[in-house]
């Protein structure tokens, strides 16, 4: 059984698309609560790209998007590429496995004689806001899908081979083919499609999900450990770190211009302060402040460039309530932060 074919018979569905002027797109808050920034779908539209082919498959190249599905009742794809009879990849909700998947098919027919599958260990989160980037490297023949910046299931492609590719446009929202019927259309909601032709790295994958987005930032010293703003909304709240969970003052957000947010207002250094074992605390928004700049660099460390030195969990303590400060960047365990996207919901 392929992705999204337990039967074609069953499956004869009519989908409507951009092109038909008597459908339009239904336009709905994205992951970041933004009208109209996300498409709304029923599980029988969907979109296709006006430009073929997508995107050339067989070398390496990555597939994202932001997805919420309204039900697991059946294979719900996010994105797929139009073959003649299949398409070579999936990124979608397998029904097979119970799980978000990011599937490549083997040829060009159906069935194929393998499909080659990396999968997502847990059930997803029905109408939450999910993040998945799937990636295939045509030098390791490695598949990778991510989840909220986290890569979550790998799998590898037969050593003699080296995928195929198609002149299709891209789907968004359903699996189409052109020889058979529409299938494992998507009950949802979709923003945010990307493709790259190079497969994404561990880091930018994490990058892509949790850029201007609300994250958890949990410390990899003590990964039960996050970034929390210990004292609500009030300015001067010292940020510490606490026992991970979901709460507010846990969700942060890295801005396009590199402030760190949370409750609507902004991390900084207290009094605007440089020098090692400077405090870090809620400030009032002002982008004049050097202290309230943060860039996430790929070796997971968070920058302050007006001192030059790193946000750190001083003196390696892990006790809740124990408050950030900034330190001279090394390459310790106290300076390395995970960034996981925050599911949410309509």
């Amino acid at each position: 059984m392929g992705p999204g074919r337990q039967d074609r018979q069953d499956r004869r569905q009519q989908h409507q698309q951009p092109a038909d002027p008597e459908w339009r797109p239904t336009r709905t808050a994205d992951h970041n609560g933004v009208a109209g920034a996300a498409t709304a779908l029923n599980g029988s539209s969907y979109l296709k790209t006006k430009q073929s082919p997508g995107i050339d498959t067989t070398r390496s190249y990555t597939v994202a998007a932001w997805a919420k599905i309204n039900n697991t009742n059946g294979f719900r794809t996010i994105v797929s590429q139009t073959g003649n009879q299949r398409s070579p990849f999936y990124l979608q909700y397998s029904a097979a496995n119970g799980r978000w998947s990011f599937t490549l098919a083997g040829e060009d027919r159906y069935p194929p004689a393998k499909y080659y599958t990396a999968s997502d260990s847990t059930p997803p989160q029905v109408g939450a806001w999910t993040h998945l980037v799937g990636t295939y490297n045509a030098d390791t023949q490695a598949i990778t899908l991510y989840v909220n910046g986290q890569a979550v299931g790998t799998s590898k492609v037969d050593p003699d081979w080296h995928g195929w590719t198609t002149n299709g446009p891209l789907t968004i929202g359903a699996e189409t083919t052109v020889q058979l019927p529409d299938a494992a259309g998507l009950d949802g909601a979709v923003s945010d499609v990307r493709l790259y032709p190079y497969a994404l790295t561990d880091q930018q994958a994490n990058t892509l999900a949790t850029g201007n987005a609300s994250v958890h930032v949990q410390s990899a010293y003590a990964t039960t450990k996050c970034v929390d703003d210990w004292g609500g909304n009030n300015t001067g709240a010292a940020i510490a770190v606490y026992n991970c969970w979901n709460g507010n003052n846990q969700h942060f957000t890295f801005t396009p211009d590199n402030t760190m947010t949370v409750y609507g207002k902004c991390v900084g250094t207290q009094d605007n302060a440089t020098g090692n074992g400077a405090k870090v605390v809620l400030r009032d928004c002002n982008p004049t402040e050097g202290g309230q700049q943060w860039l996430r660099r790929y070796d997971g460390s968070i920058y302050n460039p007006q001192s030059g030195r790193c946000l750190e969990l001083p003196g390696w303590a892990t006790d809740n309530g124990t408050q950030l400060g900034i330190w001279d960047c090394h390459d310790g365990a106290n300076q390395r932060w995970i960034f996981t996207a925050q599911t949410t919901g309509s």
